[in-house]
């Protein structure tokens, strides 16, 4: 195997690893979070909240280690070739782990496995999605399954926004002065 098809072969280690590394540090803050938001999660929808404020981070936070990959990806000078689909397997990869975890953890509800050891595994382990759980898990078991499309939705949309050069401030910025301009000259 050459040199070129190596590297580009352990950035397909590397990438998910630091992805499940970004992941790990999450679960940390999420539970510091847990700690000064428990005002907060004591309210009826309180931990739904909780969750929408915590996996919004988490998604940046995917979506800004993506972007830089795809960006650097892109450049001319660099050995990693860019692929459109290349941030999506990224996040499969990564997503690893949370597929077997699911997969356990239904089995476990079926009786199969210890459920408490398993749930209290699994909801440590997705800890930025635990209020939409408390909240849709019960008439929506969907909801422990579409957790599973957040690492790599997230690791597509960051990796191509860079590869693609999107700068979402910039962009952003330039939207709402567009939005502003017209507001003006409309008066």
């Amino acid at each position: 195997m050459n040199v070129l098809k190596q590297k580009e072969l352990n950035q397909y280690i590397r990438v998910p690893l630091k992805l499940l590394g970004s992941h790990g540090i999450f679960i940390m803050l999420a539970i510091v979070f847990t700690m000064f938001f428990s005002w907060l999660i004591e309210k009826k929808h309180g931990p739904l909240i909780y969750s929408i404020f915590v996996s919004s981070i988490y998604a940046l936070t995917i979506y800004t280690d993506m972007w830089e990959i795809g960006n650097k990806d892109s450049r001319p000078y660099t050995k990693e070739k860019p692929h459109i689909l290349k941030g999506l397997v990224f996040g499969i990869i990564a997503s690893a782990v949370t597929i077997i975890l699911v997969v356990l953890f239904f089995i476990s509800k079926a009786g199969y496995l210890d459920f408490k050891v398993l749930n209290l595994v699994y909801r440590l382990w997705m800890v930025p999605f635990i209020g939409f759980f408390e909240a849709f898990g019960e008439n929506y078991p969907w909801i422990f399954i579409a957790v599973i499309f957040v690492l790599p939705l997230f690791s597509f949309l960051g990796y191509f926004a860079g590869m693609k050069r999107f700068y979402l401030r910039k962009d952003m910025r330039r939207a709402v002065k567009k939005a502003k301009d017209n507001t003006q000259t409309d008066k």
